[in-house]
């Protein structure tokens, strides 16, 4: 089984979605955790294994394409929240 992952780090959220090669699809999410957003990244990609019956490192070994995007900059423009 092979997999295409994609993640999206929001200003709450961090989603995942997993498409495996017959278009079956799962989701992970967990919260971001703006101090070290990897941390989030990893608990919804850990979230998503759990529902495929893996471990997060067999789930990313049969991966073949990984995505990642992020809302945070736009948010932070948008709500005005970044530094002086």
């Amino acid at each position: 089984m092979s997999y295409v992952i994609g993640v999206d780090t929001g200003g709450t959220f961090t989603d995942t979605v997993v498409v495996d090669e017959d278009g079956a699809r799962v989701t992970g999410k967990a919260e971001t955790t703006p101090e070290d957003p990897t941390d989030g990244i990893v608990d919804s990609l850990s979230d998503a294994a759990r529902s495929l019956d893996a471990d997060l490192s067999t789930m990313l070994d049969a991966t073949d394409v990984f995505f990642h995007g992020t809302t945070l900059t736009t948010n932070t423009v948008l709500e005005r929240t970044g530094g002086d």
